[in-house]
């Protein structure tokens, strides 16, 4: 089990600092339990994201307790690599008051280039 406390914590915080191809997977299969504020669960965000795959899978628990939690955040700084995705075969669960469960600030995350539907 991993236990985060301290607030503006992420457990997958993909920003790349490189413009060449690389292939990036983050998977939990455990249960990750966040009780800090202003926190996370997945975090894309950088301008190299148009030169990388990421995907980030849950199947397993994650537990936002930590008030204005973020459950899936994609930022505005890069358009996201086609391919490039967030899997959610179990939900996120958030407690915290004046959280948001999935927040796309990224206007190239759509059906087509990232299979993004029914979120």
């Amino acid at each position: 089990m991993i236990l985060l406390l301290v607030k503006n914590q992420y457990v997958f915080y993909h920003s790349p600092d490189t413009s060449q191809q690389t292939s990036t997977v983050y998977v939990n299969k455990g249960t990750i339990d966040v009780y800090s504020k202003k926190s996370g669960a997945i975090l894309y965000s950088s301008g190299n994201l148009p030169h990388t795959d990421v995907s980030s899978i849950n199947e397993g628990e994650i537990n936002l307790y930590g008030e204005e939690s973020l459950g899936v955040v994609v930022n505005n700084q890069g358009i996201l690599r086609e391919g490039s995705n967030f899997v959610l075969q179990t939900p996120l669960s958030q407690y915290g008051d004046n959280s948001i469960g999935v927040y796309i600030k990224n206007d190239h995350v759509n059906e087509t280039t990232n299979k993004s539907k029914k979120i």
